[in-house]
């Protein structure tokens, strides 16, 4: 059973993650030209509108896709590896998570979240949270990063295990973290962390899931900038 999050818990480590910073999002060339190859019904303007609203309408387009229908695998490749950036990961793996995922009904990705854990779900997730981000994010370094030094910060003794980083400034604090934190804590889950997101979109700290897992993403390297810093300063 996912967590209950109270409202003061909520507003307690909403005040540390929301900094205020924005983060730059977009797709390159070489992403838009790969995604018009499988839709090519999309215009170049499509790619305009600010980073929020692309970010939302651009899952919307594709979730239907993604659900059922010949372009489901080449989509979900596109997802993890252009838009996500996980080239590393093989299209057979892929393949065998869009073929458990199904259409993406409740209980097809229950089952998957169930079996596959935290393995590799920084890319897994991404699907997830493309083929309903109403009701599923993104989970990856940087969220689970931030919201551990938000955990550790207020004095929770709650985790969430924490996929490799590629920025720094992450995994130094990933470092620190497995140190001095998240041995003596509550290890959570995908459904924790969804139930988190919907927690603060309820009590309207953001506008929605995806806004919601934005602001952690955005601000993760200066929430961890800072708990190292105060880590630091203490010995």
């Amino acid at each position: 059973m996912a967590r209950q999050w109270t409202t003061e818990m909520v507003s307690r480590l909403w005040t540390y993650l929301d900094l205020g910073n924005a983060y730059p999002w977009s797709i390159g060339p070489v992403g838009r030209e790969r995604l018009q190859a499988i839709m090519p019904e999309i215009s170049a303007d499509f790619f305009d509108p600010p980073a929020e609203e692309l970010n939302v309408s651009l899952r919307e387009i594709v979730s239907p896709l993604l659900r059922t229908g010949e372009r489901r695998l080449p989509l979900a490749i596109w997802i993890v590896k252009n838009w996500g950036g996980i080239g590393a990961i093989s299209d057979d793996v892929i393949r065998d998570w869009m073929d458990s995922l199904q259409d993406f009904a409740r209980q097809s990705v229950q089952k998957f979240v169930e079996a596959n854990t935290t393995s590799r779900i920084s890319s897994w997730s991404k699907l997830l949270a493309f083929a309903d981000h109403k009701q599923y994010a993104v989970y990856d370094a940087r969220t689970a990063v931030a919201l551990n030094c938000a955990f550790a910060a207020e004095g929770m003794k709650l985790y969430f295990p924490m996929p490799n980083g590629r920025n720094d400034v992450i995994r130094e604090a990933q470092g620190l973290l497995l140190r001095r934190h998240c041995n003596s804590s509550v290890v959570l889950g995908y459904d924790d962390y969804i139930g988190l997101l919907e927690a603060v979109a309820k009590q309207r700290l953001a506008r929605s899931v995806i806004a919601a897992e934005m602001v952690i993403f955005s601000n993760a390297p200066e929430v961890a900038r800072r708990f190292g810093e105060g880590n630091t300063a203490r010995g």
